[in-house]
């Protein structure tokens, strides 16, 4: 028995041993192994200034440690006669295992330790049963503790976990059950917007299954798909002879999707033990079906990095559309709902075909019929038939029980496709199987379709650049200016992205329902509810946008203080997600309807058990949930996100109730990553000040202590903290904190003009302001009184004339070649501001000046200016941390260039390691190497030093990744081409860098002339390279797009 297999048995109270009731749920921990993880990054990422990881409002997790301790987490269990489950709801909500009693099968990969990777959207990601991923994914809560509850039926218990997701608004619950009597764990998952704008999402849930010698996977289809449809192939043997059900036979990792199939399941199977897992859901809702490897080119350096226990994991996933390119666009209201079920399979030969009542195998050997059914349920007065060729060979009454499969062989069989027929007592059809048949869609058309200007802009809104959205659509307003569409369309993407002004103006000549109904959004988060209540009156008889008006004009009336309108108005909506019910009760309960509010709620609580804003409902109306605060204590924005509900809603003494609690602090694994406690958050202090205002009450003294307290890890971006801010500045003009974290909503709703503004005004206000001096070097803009204002970090310092570059302890690789000779100390720069080409003023932190020494050949010079006086903090941001990696790689390739080969080969293993004089350095360097243009490099490291055959398997990994025009990576997939053959003719891939560059941005210009001239390179054009790399060099800032392009050039110049 594995050690996970003792722990999870142990964690079991004794009496489940003994006489139980055939279904239960209940509370446990369990203890494993959990590698450190350091804060997340404090800095906020924005789409709207280029972030590789732009999902503010949550901070990215990329410090991940290096040791591992005994961490004890809480446990959700589900257990029956057939299966033991076990949920983490400090992990994502992660169905972490669930084991077949009957043959003691782990259905999914339980892995034993808690080890995270740079995997996730945020960073941090761990391998570890099943992951649910909504509106994106990898989920941005997947290691996040979520929402969630327990609940129990005479015949059924069930586990509930939830979240709301914090960039949308919108929520997710997903309710694991088991039943009396059942070998199949159900997951009933709802999705649900209750935002007044529409969103883009997907569901996608994730299953590992640890990865045997022998396992198989079983995908109902006759083609598979890759990731955007590049590669279509046949299954299970592709076109090249590759059989891709065998997991060992993918040469590195990849993830195929089903291609049109109608059939509703997707399984692993190991066929020496006669196990497997299997996923069953209706096709007509849950139509994608995926499966993934990571492949023996990556296996080993994966179970190191992701296990303790050398494991490794497959992968199977389901979700709402065909791959994982597809989203839809969930209406403001809207909600949908679905089921899916887990089916350990057992004692079968293989998988054929399923349903939820049973699994079944059917297929010939040496001429005989073997027919074999799993039933997941037991199942009296059934009826199997199986007819060949039209001839009825088996038709019988039996009974069926999950323990024992049903088992027939027909010899001689007759010639053609066989049919399987299960029904139960009554009749009723429960699975048939037509032999060898797969279902499939009809074939795609291949007719080219030209997409409108509208769909152009709907398309880059589903893929969530909503800047390029709003390019398409002005742009084609500028040849239709009439357009009622695109001025609709422009308009109510300025509303989705909180660009109130704009889109209230271009949606002023309102001539449908859905433009009334986004200019009443508009209108109400400026705060003009009557002129808002007009629009929305408007759009009240529209079939789709009337509800959501109806939703709009009852929080509108309620905010005015007419509780009984309200209720009223909600109550005639047919409110159907849950915070609207949530609302509707507590309108009701205002207006002393009782009996009324505790419907809602009860309602609301019958769609998601796990709704904080439900819960608190409760407690509104005299119930009792001790639990709920200490769930609201461990993330300030849960209590934020209920307050803020009521606040819209015009509650704001039920909103007083989360913002004046006294939280008493929780243990850190259930808090997420950077959360402090609610009561030191200046936004729950701020909306105190808000609703005390809104009261007519002293609010004086909160806006005084908001403006006081740390805004680390503070990131607004709800409608409402827009207003709660600007009354907090109309009360304190001098307020700082107040116009950094206004500057912060600004920016996430790419205002970057009015954001620039409030973030220059709160550090002129407070001069030492480190985060307002960050964000104004992110933005570019000079720091106010300079001068005077005390650094954020030590003036960065050129090493003394006769001091050795510092050594990172753990990089065996000595000190690369010298370079030439120092100058005499008097003519050593004493500081960067004497540094040639170097200015403190637009180059704010050594890390610039590192590069430029660099690009001139001084290597020496660079590495001098990462001293602990330099960077004495361990979160420095991410040009310091690329610098600082990217004079590790030129260590690595000089030494190759001097045929160092044995340093260069432990400097390759070595790469990222801590170096102890410089904090920031503890939490590694994934995020920078994984690049195409960084593995490039180290492809030539080898490829000179270490192994040909190893440089060629980089090179060809780095020819298959793609990056954007605008990123140093996009050439390096050609210059990997080069490495490995010709490339063919680059014409057209260089027209578009052409055509790119005479619409480009200032700031994207540095980058595209980099990777025109790498193109060129390739091309053998070296004297039209090196224009391009000056071009580059002389647009680009100083930092690393201006040293790529000198390097460049220094290269060319050899």
């Amino acid at each position: 028995m594995s050690v996970l297999r003792v722990m999870i048995v142990l964690s079991l109270p004794f009496a489940a041993f003994a006489a139980e009731p055939a279904v239960r749920v209940w509370e446990a921990s369990i203890t494993l192994p959990t590698w450190e993880e350091a804060p997340p990054d404090p800095m906020p990422h924005f789409a709207a200034l280029g972030a590789e990881q732009p999902w503010y409002p949550y901070p990215v997790r990329s410090s991940l440690g290096k040791q591992s301790r005994a961490e004890t987490w809480r446990t959700l269990n589900l257990e029956n006669e057939f299966l033991a489950c076990i949920v983490l709801p400090d992990l994502g909500g992660h169905l972490y295992s669930c084991r077949d009693k009957l043959s003691g099968y782990e259905m999914f990969h339980a892995n034993p330790s808690i080890k995270k990777a740079m995997i996730g959207l945020r960073g941090a990601w761990a391998a570890l049963g099943v992951e649910l991923n909504f509106p994106v994914g990898h989920s941005l809560l997947t290691v996040s503790p979520v929402d969630f509850r327990t609940t129990q039926t005479a015949d059924s218990a069930s586990v509930w976990v939830g979240a709301t997701d914090r960039v949308t608004g919108m929520r997710w619950r997903v309710e694991f059950t088991l039943e009396r009597g059942a070998a199949v764990l159900r997951q009933s998952v709802r999705l649900e917007n209750a935002t007044p704008v529409r969103q883009r999402y997907y569901w996608w849930t994730n299953a590992g299954v640890t990865l045997t010698d022998d396992t198989r996977f079983v995908l109902p289809t006759k083609e598979i798909a890759s990731h955007g449809k590049t590669q279509i192939d046949t299954w299970p043997v592709g076109k090249s002879g590759l059989d891709r059900s065998n997991p060992a036979n993918f040469p590195t990792s990849a993830g195929w999707f089903a291609h049109e199939s109608r059939e509703p399941f997707v399984a692993v199977y190991h066929p020496r033990a006669q196990t497997g897992t299997l996923h069953y859901a209706d096709p007509a809702e849950v139509a994608g079906k995926k499966i993934w490897a990571w492949g023996r080119d990556e296996d080993r350096q994966v179970r190191a990095m992701l296990s303790d226990d050398n494991s490794q994991y497959v992968e199977i996933q389901a979700g709402l559309f065909a791959n994982q390119e597809t989203f839809g666009f969930l209406e403001p209201g809207a909600s949908r709902a679905f089921t899916e079920y887990w089916i350990p399979v057992r004692k079968l030969e293989g998988i054929s075909q399923a349903g939820r009542d049973a699994v079944l195998y059917l297929a010939r050997k040496a001429g005989t019929l073997q027919a074999q059914l799993m039933a997941t349920r037991g199942i009296e007065g059934a009826r199997t038939r199986i007819s060949c060729g039209g001839k009825t060979t088996v038709d019988e009454a039996v009974v069926l029980d999950p323990a024992k499969p049903w088992t027939r062989s027909i010899a001689a069989a007759p010639a053609g496709p066989c049919r399987l027929q299960l029904t139960d007592g009554s009749g009723k059809l429960l699975l048939e199987y037509n032999e060898g048949e797969t279902r499939v869609a009809a074939a795609e058309s291949v007719k080219p379709v030209t997409p409108s200007a509208a769909d152009s802009g709907a398309g880059f809104e589903l893929q969530g650049d909503f800047r390029r959205a709003s390019e398409e659509y002005n742009k084609a307003r500028s040849f239709s200016p009439a357009s009622p569409v695109l001025r609709r369309a422009t308009g109510r993407l300025a509303v989705i992205m909180q660009r109130y002004e704009e889109g209230a103006a271009l949606l002023a000549a309102a001539a449908d329902a859905e433009a009334h109904y986004y200019r009443g959004v508009a209108l109400a988060a400026l705060g003009k509810d009557e002129d808002a209540r007009s629009e929305w009156t408007a759009a009240r008889g529209d079939a789709q946008f009337g509800p959501a008006a109806a939703v709009g004009i009852a929080a509108a009336l309620g905010r005015s203080g007419n509780v009984q309108a309200a209720a009223k108005e909600l109550a005639a909506a047919g409110a159907s997600t849950t915070r609207a019910l949530v609302m509707q009760a507590a309108m009701a309960r205002a207006a002393g309807n009782a009996a009324a509010a505790k419907e809602s709620v009860t309602r609301a609580a019958e769609l998601d058990a796990t709704d904080p804003g439900m819960r608190f409902e409760l407690v509104r109306q005299g119930g009792s949930d001790p639990k709920l605060w200490e769930h609201l204590a461990a993330d300030p924005e849960r209590v934020l996100e209920i307050a803020a509900l009521y606040m819209d809603w015009g509650r704001y003494r039920d909103a007083l109730e989360l913002l004046t609690y006294g939280y008493v602090p929780v243990a850190a694994m259930r808090r997420e990553a950077g959360a402090g406690m609610p009561q030191d958050h200046p936004l729950v202090a701020y909306y105190r000040g808000y609703c005390h205002a809104k009261l007519n009450e002293y609010f004086a003294e909160d806006f005084r202590l908001a403006s006081a307290l740390p805004v680390r890890y503070v990131f607004p971006n709800r409608p409402l903290e827009r207003r709660v801010l600007e009354q907090a500045l109309e009360t304190n003009a001098g307020d700082a904190n107040a116009h950094y974290l206004l500057g912060l909503w600004y920016l996430n709703a790419q205002r970057i003009p009015e954001g620039s503004r409030e973030i220059q005004a709160a550090q002129r206000l407070r001069p030492e302001f480190a985060e307002a001096r960050t964000m104004l070097t992110a933005l570019k803009l000079p720091a106010a009184d300079a001068a005077t204002a005390a650094p954020t970090m030590a003036a960065p310092t050129a090493p003394a004339p006769a001091a050795p570059k510092p050594e990172a302890p753990k990089v065996v690789a000595p000190p690369p070649p010298p370079s030439p000779a120092p100058p005499p100390p008097a003519s050593r720069p004493s500081s960067l501001d004497a540094v040639p080409g170097w200015n403190s003023k637009t180059q704010p932190n050594p890390a610039a000046a590192a590069l430029e020494a660099a690009a001139s050949g001084n290597l020496d010079q660079a590495f001098g200016y990462f001293n602990r006086s330099n960077f004495p903090e361990g979160k420095q941001p991410d040009a310091v941390r690329a610098a600082y990696i990217e004079l590790q790689l030129l260590r690595l390739l000089a030494l190759a260039a001097a045929r160092q080969c044995q340093q260069a080969d432990n400097g390759i293993t070595t790469l990222g390691y801590e170096d102890k004089n410089l904090p920031f350095t503890f939490n590694g360097f994934g995020g920078f190497t994984k690049g195409a243009r960084f593995q490039y490099h180290l492809g030539l490291v080898e490829a000179a030093c270490v192994d040909e055959k190893e440089a060629r398997k980089r090179f060809e990994k780095v020819s298959r990744m793609r990056a954007p025009m605008t990123s140093p990576d996009f050439a390096y997939a050609y210059m990997a081409l080069a490495k490995l053959g010709p490339v063919g003719d680059l014409g057209s891939v260089a027209r578009q860098l052409d055509g790119a560059l005479a619409a480009a941005r200032p700031d994207d210009v540095p980058a595209l002339q980099y990777n025109k001239g790498l193109l060129l390179v390739i091309t053998g054009n070296k004297e039209a390279a090196a224009a391009a790399f000056r071009q580059g060099a002389a647009s680009a800032p100083p930092g690393m797009l201006r040293y790529l392009n000198q390097s460049a050039l220094r290269t060319l110049a050899k």
